[in-house]
């Protein structure tokens, strides 16, 4: 286990072994300016870039020693020990700024991704129980939205919705798993889960609709797609894809055929949404139902 872990999925936390350190940090920059290294850890991040993110009213002159007291103070924090600022083995000066290195600690926003991963590659292989498995972890993982104690920090939003993306994406393969698996209620139970971030995304409707089917609930399989088709009229005045019509027509004549675990079938049109409103989203979801011969009107 590394020295040091950190947590930046839900509410940011630090840890020493088994010793929460995070709560004796004090200040809220300290844990911003942290949080932001780890972010770009690996990478030297110039102090100019800083001094801009975190100071951006301040002269330079008093920036650059802001800056220098809180590095200071976090060099302190990491190592009690430490002697000389330039003798960190975690927070490095570079010529014009900063590098947090990772050979000794740990991020969850990195094992998350590498479970991730690693789910997709068994499903590739079609081992479907490793890749059940490794999506399981990667979701135990997913605590929260990016450091969700830090909501106004704009500098980690592109970072906050590329995990958020990969979550979403995460549950749809978890779902896809266990119905091929045979395990109907526990894809009913990611369906709802996933429904809760984003109910305009469609792989989960097809999902919900499959497994209720399959456990002998027609009546809520065609609810699913009546409620769907509804938000979406509301939302965006669109219809449902060609593909959730088709899979609406087969469970309404009872053709369709009994799940099967092999080879994952391709995916339904997948259409990323932001976090929050539906501006700019018309136009790119109408080309995608277009093209799946869905959209109304």
């Amino acid at each position: 286990m590394a020295e040091l872990q950190f947590w930046l999925l839900g509410q940011f936390q630090a840890w020493r072994g088994d010793a929460r350190i995070d709560t004796v940090l004090s200040g809220r920059l300290a844990r911003e300016l942290l949080a932001y290294l780890l972010l770009e850890r690996d990478r030297g991040v110039p102090a100019e870039r800083l001094m801009d993110l975190f100071w951006p009213r301040l002269e330079p002159r008093a920036a650059a020693n802001n800056l220098q007291g809180v590095v200071l103070k976090l060099r302190r924090w990491l190592e009690p020990d430490l002697r000389r600022g330039r003798d960190s083995r975690y927070l490095l000066t570079e010529a014009d700024g900063y590098l947090f290195p990772t050979d000794d600690c740990s991020l969850d926003t990195d094992e998350f991704s590498q479970a991730v991963q690693a789910g997709r590659a068994a499903r590739r292989r079609d081992d479907l129980p490793t890749a059940r498995a490794a999506l399981e972890r990667a979701l135990r993982l997913y605590r929260g939205e990016l450091l969700s104690d830090m909501p106004y920090a704009e500098w980690a939003y592109p970072a906050r919705e590329r995990l958020r993306e990969l979550h979403l994406q995460a549950l749809e393969a978890l779902g896809e798993a266990c119905l091929r698996l045979g395990d109907c209620a526990e894809t009913l139970t990611v369906c709802r889960q996933a429904q809760a971030i984003d109910n305009l995304r469609e792989a989960f409707v097809l999902q919900q609709m499959r497994a209720s089917a399959a456990l002998g609930q027609r009546a809520e399989a065609l609810a699913a797609y009546e409620a769907y088709e509804a938000l979406l009229n509301e939302e965006l005045g669109v219809q449902p894809s060609a593909q959730a019509q088709a899979l609406r027509e087969a469970i309404l004549a009872g053709t369709l055929p009994p799940l099967a675990a092999g080879p994952a079938t391709a995916p339904a049109v997948s259409v990323e949404l932001p976090l929050v409103g539906r501006a700019g989203v018309l136009k790119r979801l109408q080309h995608a139902w277009r093209d799946q011969g869905g959209l109304g009107g």
